[in-house]
């Protein structure tokens, strides 16, 4: 790797970032409402840059590459998943959100039936889930500083205070500035290994016989089904919808975003394959996307290219940090001032640092987190939008089947479970009368 170029690239990141948070804070109103959402005017091309921005990232680049080369081409399922439930939430759940005038999930949930109760606990559950994949995103980014040869933990604290920086400076309007700027090198950087490394991922595709790789450690019903679901009611992906200018941006940006993510993990899924196909090996704790960019390409296209992992990382986890504060500062604490939403958010961001040198694989981490909110809130969320009356007992005892069957899968486990659970999630709608 060239380290010149590479620590010009990290500083004109991390400038730019910074610049950038501070842009967001001078060009947006001193309230909550303004930190959280934007005042609902973000427009279909900003929408979609940071729909894409928010899904690219520890989990589809690192965590995709270590599944497909453990596991061959059944890692393309996990971004699958995402990209179906982003054009199911486009013609259903997104539009509908922006009806309530309100900021989180758990509010609408909460609103839905009329239940404080109800509201906290989904609260509860949304920053649970959302902190298990942040922490797993700051493990996809150790693991890409130690793959560079960067052994010191004061890299990833360097690294992840820039990120917390510019979040608690602009709040959601620095995030889709900095989403903007990431996501469009991430795919310029994408396009180059596909020029450099073209012909290789042609012979191996059309080799007659790849790989003789199984996807036998990838079920299909946590990997698509898991991802799926969890878009639906994310507070991240909410977050977007209630930031949005209307709901036909909705639809166009999540469509879009959604296709793009696709194309756009393939790529990872190739280098994975293809660093299998070539033998190349990872000491534990690497990323063997790096590990294979630096088996196949130049030093210089090795420093664009860990740039453009370290933004694909930080474009997801400062989505996710601005979406668990909104969910503490909103919910819980009723923040009326900036500065209250700052100080959480700097609390949380400090959290996630800590617990980031957890070892783990990626993907893994972040599907127990989807199946924690998914298994619980699904249900009563889908059934609040979609049935004309419900009650806070048919949501409670739907939230309680929800999280035995997740607590159960930790012990027993088959193909298709998770859906069985959900199904078992819609019985107290069918038995029990609303009130």
């Amino acid at each position: 790797m060239d380290m010149v170029v590479f620590w010009l690239l990290v500083s004109g990141l991390c400038v730019a970032s910074l610049f950038l948070g501070m842009q967001g804070e001078k060009t947006q109103e001193k309230s909550v409402q303004a930190f959280f959402v934007c005042n609902g005017n973000l427009g279909l091309v900003s929408l979609m840059l940071t729909i894409l921005a928010t899904q690219l990232g520890g989990g589809s680049v690192i965590g995709s590459a270590e599944a497909a080369y453990q596991n061959g081409w059944g890692a393309i399922f996990y971004s699958l998943g995402i990209a179906l439930g982003l054009m199911i939430m486009a013609f259903t759940v997104g539009p509908a959100l922006r009806k309530f005038g309100v900021f989180t999930i758990a509010n609408v949930l909460g609103n839905i039936y009329g239940s404080r109760r109800l509201h906290i606990i989904a609260s509860l559950l949304s920053i649970l889930t959302l902190f298990f994949i942040l922490v797993a995103t700051g493990v996809s980014c150790r693991k890409v500083f130690l793959s560079l040869g960067f052994d010191s933990p004061w890299m990833l604290v360097g690294f992840w205070s820039v990120l917390i920086g510019y979040t608690i400076l602009g709040g959601l309007r620095a995030v889709v500035l900095t989403d903007k700027l990431q996501v469009l090198f991430i795919l310029g950087v994408f396009s180059l290994i596909v020029f450099f490394l073209g012909d290789q991922f042609v012979g191996m595709v059309n080799s007659p016989k790849p790989l003789d790789l199984g996807t036998a450690d990838i079920s299909w019903s946590s990997w698509v089904l898991m991802p799926l679901c969890f878009m639906l009611i994310s507070q991240d992906m909410g977050q977007r919808c209630f930031a949005a200018q209307n709901d036909k941006s909705i639809r166009r940006a999540m469509i879009g975003g959604s296709c793009l993510l696709v194309v756009a993990t393939l790529i990872p899924v190739l280098v994975g394959i293809l660093g299998r196909s070539i033998g190349v090996t990872v000491l534990d704790g690497e990323s063997i996307f790096m590990a294979v960019v630096k088996e196949t390409l130049s030093p210089m296209i090795i420093s664009f290219v860990a740039i453009a992992v370290l933004m694909a990382i930080i474009s997801t986890a400062d989505s996710l940090l601005c979406a668990i504060s909104s969910n503490v500062a909103l919910d819980f604490l009723k923040s009326k001032t900036m500065k209250q939403s700052r100080w959480v958010t700097f609390v949380i961001g400090f959290l996630s640092l800590i617990l980031s040198f957890y070892e783990g694989d990626v993907i893994p981490v972040m599907i127990v987190g989807y199946e924690i909110s998914v298994f619980g809130l699904l249900v009563p969320f889908l059934m609040g939008l979609w049935l004309k009356k419900v009650s806070e007992t048919q949501a409670l005892w739907s939230l309680g089947i929800g999280i035995i069957g997740f607590l159960s899968m930790k012990f027993i486990h088959f193909s298709g479970m998770e859906a069985l659970v959900l199904a078992a999630g819609t019985l107290p709608y069918i038995f029990l009368k609303p009130r």
